[in-house]
């Protein structure tokens, strides 16, 4: 046996662990590692074994420009390396921040929809989706990882139906979730089972294109998970607009089920 893990967006960026921020300057993003490549030497580290492993259902051994490798440290996104997923490609989180919806048009086909997404978001709701899945074997009773979720639509466009959202996916043994494979959602805001969106954790506040009531149908909370959240407006190092401080989804799994 082994367990599956997906992780899933709908627009804009995932940053994935390693090490802590130093001195400021602009993020660094690399493209030539795979998929698979990322995985396993970024993602897991050596002695995990992985297999199954694809991006936006390609095989893993193909390279994409929306995912690649960064290196954060002089950053303000607060982490130091790790994986990066974007439903552009990967250079759109370079920065500086100097444009409200700046884009980076991909090679490859767009990939839509995810089903996991929209069973969190609703149907016909999601665009533009990248999806990493593979299949591992754990070495230890738990799995753990750090991220941080960025978006272009923070802030003017919170509460409105433009919600970028994020899916943390684990299945496999012990798991019995409403997702595909019995999988549950470990990228929640803390302390809730509320998965991660723009209108579910952000500044506390409606933007110009939203209204508080989309927000409000969202997660009737949101207002009180700014401490979450990073304003990046005019920020010197990263592109995206706005992203939430370093987080943990974590799991229990059975040791080399």
């Amino acid at each position: 046996m082994s367990y599956s893990m997906m992780l899933a967006r709908a627009a804009s960026l995932l940053l994935i662990f390693l090490f802590g921020p130093r001195a400021m300057a602009q993020l660094v993003v690399g493209t030539t590692q795979s998929p698979s490549a990322l995985v396993q030497n970024v993602l897991l580290g050596n002695g995990v074994a992985v297999s199954n492993v694809t991006f936006n259902g390609a095989p893993g051994n193909v390279l994409n420009d929306q995912i690649g490798d960064f290196d954060g440290t002089a950053s303000n996104i607060g982490l130091g390396q790790g994986v990066l997923i974007c439903t552009g490609a990967v250079q759109v989180a370079l920065g500086p921040n100097n444009s409200d919806s700046w884009s980076e048009p991909v090679g490859t086909p767009v990939f839509s929809p995810d089903p996991d997404l929209e069973q969190i978001v609703g149907a016909g709701l999601t665009n533009d989706d990248a999806v990493l899945e593979f299949d591992f074997v754990p070495s230890g009773d738990s799995v753990s990882f750090r991220f941080v979720f960025a978006s272009e639509e923070y802030t003017e466009f919170v509460c409105s139906d433009y919600n970028d959202v994020f899916g943390f996916f684990i299945s496999g043994p012990g798991f019995t979730g409403p997702f595909q494979n019995g999988a549950e959602n470990i990228a929640l805001i803390p302390g809730t089972t509320v998965p991660i969106a723009i209108n579910t954790l952000n500044n506390g506040v409606a933007g110009i294109n939203g209204t508080p009531a989309t927000c409000d149908a969202a997660y009737v909370g949101w207002t009180t998970t700014s401490g979450y959240f990073v304003d990046n407006a005019n920020g010197p190092t990263v592109q995206f607009d706005g992203f939430t401080v370093p987080m943990i989804a974590s799991a229990e799994v059975q040791c080399g089920e």
